[in-house]
């Protein structure tokens, strides 16, 4: 299913990590974040002692305060773009190991293995998700788990399009071994629930209850199923982000957005205040396809600010804004043939203001300085008119630092 290489490495870092007590996993707050860390604490849970923190984005002090303990760091769901970051903040030199399926960054430093499957021949966003190397991660930890692979399969949702690659690998094996099973939808056969039904639950539980524990809660409901309470908590957490999803579409067709040669951007006005930042990423998708209010032939952006809390980890101390920027249908084909940039090629503008980004062709985001958002806009349409020009600058993919 993977290369020998693949298998090699990833024994290689099992090696180092059984020399130690406790696992810390950092993972991502969206569906393929939850499944990830689902998979990784049910494959270690007997044999470490597990922390779990979700992270909606790989903050540089948060990578600096991980790694002071000197524990072993798995990073899930995300971590490839920073791997130049995570390498020189592991002072320490502990395992490091980071399963993910977003650009990665090269690094050479020893102790940190990015088993990123784009090394070794895959594409990641269309062939693995970050919970299906984290799948592939246990089986070999452990042939064994391989009654997780519907959790692979949950994560690999948010790949639009067919299931193929080694995704499609891992849902053969699932139907073969009936963990899931096939009629007119995709359904776990332990649960009862469908593939998508999961995956909508751990969108939203991750995203909109980030700040109320959604995470973890949408981590058990991914190893245990529904409880009452989860159907509850589920439930209300639909409601509120329907409502706010309404409110703000309400505002932007009634003003619409604000553009630029290249932009058209929105300020989401604090209604998702409270929730995690996931939901614009989401409410950006969305209205990606809402021919009526927006100009499908440019870049949409939409920005929040960002609460200064952490959960599990604390206050960050800056007053910071995340952007979220989507590539409508029209402009796909432009970008896949080079003679635009892609989403994750726009926001290298990011670093030149103090922040950093992550993310896809057609779908990523950044945190921003509040204090350098104007600036940032700017930027971005000299970036794109330098890149229609003819000046093809790729993110440098690496951090601010300081």
């Amino acid at each position: 299913m993977y290369p020998n290489s693949f298998r090699d490495k990833a024994l290689e870092s099992i090696r180092l990590l059984s020399n130690y007590k406790k696992v810390l996993i950092v993972h991502h707050d969206d569906a393929d974040g939850l499944a990830s860390a689902a998979i990784l604490k049910r494959a270690l849970e007997n044999r470490f002692d597990i922390k779990l923190i979700c992270l909606e984005k790989l903050f540089p002090k948060i990578v600096e305060s991980v790694h002071e303990e000197g524990v072993p760091v798995i990073y899930a769901d995300l971590g490839s773009p920073h791997a130049d970051l995570i390498s020189l903040k592991n002072v320490k030199g502990s395992p490091t190991i980071i399963l993910d399926h977003h650009d990665p960054v090269p690094t050479s430093t020893p102790s940190v293995f990015d088993l990123n499957l784009e090394y070794f021949g895959f594409k990641g966003e269309t062939d693995f998700s970050g919970s299906t190397i984290s799948y592939l991660f246990s089986i070999i930890l452990d042939e064994n788990n391989f009654d997780l692979s519907y959790l692979a399969i949950v994560g690999s949702r948010e790949i639009p399009g067919d299931i193929v690659g080694l995704n499609a690998k891992v849902l053969e094996d699932a139907l073969k071994n009936n963990i899931l099973k096939k009629n007119k939808r995709l359904e776990i056969v332990r649960f009862g629930l469908s593939v998508d039904e999961l995956f909508s639950a751990l969108q939203v539980m991750g995203s909109v209850g980030y700040y109320r524990g959604g995470p973890g809660v949408g981590i058990k409901v991914a190893l245990e199923g529904f409880s009452e309470d989860s159907k509850k908590f589920l439930d209300t957490l639909e409601r509120e982000r329907k409502e706010a999803n309404k409110r703000l579409l309400a505002i932007l067709y009634r003003n619409g957005l604000e553009e630029t040669k290249y932009i058209q951007y929105f300020d989401s006005k604090n209604i998702f205040s409270g929730m995690g930042s996931k939901v614009l990423g989401s409410f950006c998708s969305y209205i990606s396809y809402q021919k009526r209010l927006i100009k499908l032939d440019k870049y949409i952006l939409g920005y929040m600010d960002l609460l200064d809390n952490i959960p599990g980890f604390g206050r960050l101390g800056e007053r910071l804004v995340k952007v979220s920027v989507r590539v409508p249908e029209r402009l796909k084909k432009a970008v896949e043939e080079g003679r635009m940039p892609s989403a994750i090629d726009i926001l290298a503008v990011a670093e030149d203001v103090g922040g950093f980004s992550d993310g896809h062709e057609f779908a990523a985001s950044c945190i921003v300085p509040k204090e350098r958002f104007e600036e940032f806009i700017s930027g971005l349409d000299k970036f794109v008119e330098g890149w229609v020009n003819g000046v093809r600058r790729v993110k440098r993919k690496s951090l601010v630092l300081d």
